[in-house]
Order: C-alpha cells, then sequence, then structure tokens
C-alpha cells in the first residue's frame, strides 16, 4: 500500500511552487504574501509601554533632586 499523505504532500508542495513561481502573476502573488507577512509581524510586536517609561523618568527626576 502506498503512502498517500507524503505523495499528498508532495503535490501540495508543487502547486504552492506553481503558484508563486508562475510567470504571469508569481512577482505579484509573491509580494502580496510578503506585504500580509510584515503587517502581521507589525501587530504581533508589543506596543510600548509609556507609563512605565513616565514613572522611571520621574523617579529618575527625584533622585536627582534629592541629591
Amino acid at each position: 500500500m502506498p503512502r498517500r499523505p507524503g505523495r499528498l504532500r508532495l503535490i501540495a508542495f508543487g502547486a504552492a511552487l506553481a503558484y508563486f513561481f508562475d510567470p504571469a502573476n508569481g512577482r505579484e502573488r509573491r509580494k502580496a504574501v510578503i506585504k500580509r507577512l510584515a503587517e502581521l509581524r507589525e501587530r504581533l510586536q508589543p506596543e510600548p509601554v509609556d507609563d512605565a517609561l513616565a514613572r522611571e523618568v520621574e523617579n529618575t527626576a527625584e533622585r536627582s533632586k534629592a541629591s
């Protein structure tokens, strides 16, 4: 009995390669995927914590006044 899951993965991989390296539209498809991944990466990065930074600056200012 042949291994169908391995063959199916190989077929899917070949289809993906054909999709992204298509001479007519492959470049635009690759650019779109890169753009989507960059946007996703930006959304997943945590926002800077301004409150903590403000407290640290205040504490530093208070320490310099006390000296």
